[in-house]
């Protein structure tokens, strides 16, 4: 018994080591991939890294917002939204590496066309 629980708790933690999700999402039937963006950056000795990423304005309004981390070994620092995202037509992000370290992420944002966008069509 004992066993058991000791190997299923190290497969939870060699799966949670090898890909981390964030995300911030609403969901719906009409939400299409708006943008996708690439945060890559190789290792710096003896500093942090920082990258800012903006989408916007656009025609759709967000819905959904996920930041997959990439990294093998769980490399990378943090992500976050600072303005904008879901419920608006822009997002502005932020990534911050752990000190020595790169950056590996995906970015995907889902959004809906706007009403007036539908209009325009």
């Amino acid at each position: 018994m004992r066993f058991r629980f000791l190997a299923s708790l190290l497969l939870c933690a060699v799966s949670l080591a090898t890909t981390q999700e964030v995300w911030e999402c609403q969901e719906g039937v009409d939400d299409e991939l708006i943008w996708e963006y690439a945060v890559r950056r190789p290792y710096r000795i003896g500093g942090y890294q920082e990258v800012e990423a903006d989408y916007g304005p656009t025609d759709a309004k967000i819905t959904c917002i996920r930041i997959n981390s990439l990294s093998d070994d769980e490399d990378n620092g943090t992500a976050w939204v600072t303005a904008g995202g879901i419920g608006y037509n822009f997002v502005k992000l932020k990534f911050w590496s752990k000190y020595s370290r790169g950056l590996h992420y995906r970015v995907l944002v889902y959004g809906r066309p706007t009403p007036r966008s539908l209009w325009l069509m």
